[in-house]
């Protein structure tokens, strides 16, 4: 565990970040899993950039055994942009810069069949999902009409949207969740995910749950994904839902990549 304080950092043209000796350590972290605690302005975000050019052209680790996780798709492009004035364009390309619901997917379209989809699968948004609750909800009673409220049926959502992240079955959320009305939000769930599984669709939580589950229960696609990605950073780790922090443990290990791999997470 590390802490970097607020510094001037500069960029000196055709050099790398100017880096402070707290940043330092953090590029120099050789083995095993570093918590770093970093504040707005600590410059986080260039000190994990110069790690990743540092693995590469210090320590000799190949571009694509190395994961670059970000919550955003700006916070990737700017990433990808540092990258490539440090270690340039082909290097850079070669890292694996995501944010973790494009890692899900990328890991997923290797093996949708075992969520009996197929790796063409469509990535439904909350708007998809929230149409799916509408059209599969049904009232029991035949004289209501309309199925369910569009309150209930926000409010599934987000109890579904919330139990995928805590890595909750509809069979968890049944006995857990606090919403009145969560028997019928159990039933809503296991029929829309019916209708996403017909449709060859995920929607976006899907993406890091079902991977999680993926590298829970198969041993081999675990080891493969950890051979590939031996060198894993994460910025803005405070940001990590449960589901998002169980898929990193199963991509970096009970030693956090080591021996030979690591795993840097830097956080407010």
């Amino acid at each position: 565990m590390t802490r970097l304080s607020a510094t001037s950092i500069h960029d000196e043209p055709g050099a790398g970040p100017s880096l402070s000796n707290e940043q330092q350590r953090v590029v120099d972290h050789h083995d095993g899993a570093l918590l770093v605690f970093a504040g707005p302005g600590s410059g986080k975000t260039r000190t994990l950039t110069a790690r990743v050019a540092g693995l590469i052209t210090a320590r000799g680790v190949s571009p694509r055994q190395i994961l670059a996780l970000t919550f955003t798709v700006r916070a990737t492009e700017e990433l990808r942009v540092r990258l490539t004035a440090l270690i340039g364009h082909a290097a850079a390309c070669a890292v694996t810069v995501a944010t973790f619901h494009a890692l899900g997917a990328r890991i997923l379209r290797q093996h949708a069949a075992a969520f009996g989809r197929t790796s063409a699968f469509s990535i439904y948004d909350s708007d998809d999902v929230l149409r799916l609750i509408r059209d599969a909800a049904t009232d029991p009673d035949p004289s209501a009409s309309g199925g369910i409220t569009p309150d209930l049926a926000r409010d599934a959502l987000a109890e579904i949207e919330r139990a995928k992240s805590a890595l909750w079955t509809s069979t968890m959320l049944r006995v857990y969740a606090q919403h009145p009305d969560r028997e019928q939000i159990a039933a809503i769930w296991e029929t829309v995910e019916q209708r996403m599984r017909a449709s060859n669709a995920f929607d976006f939580a899907d993406l890091v749950a079902n991977s999680v589950a993926l590298l829970t229960g198969d041993r081999l696609a675990r080891s493969r994904f950890r051979s590939r990605w031996r060198h894993v950073v994460v910025d803005e780790f405070q940001d990590t839902d449960h589901a998002q922090c169980t898929l990193l443990a199963r991509l970096a290990g009970p030693s956090g990549g080591a021996p030979g791999g690591s795993l840097v997470v830097a956080g407010d």
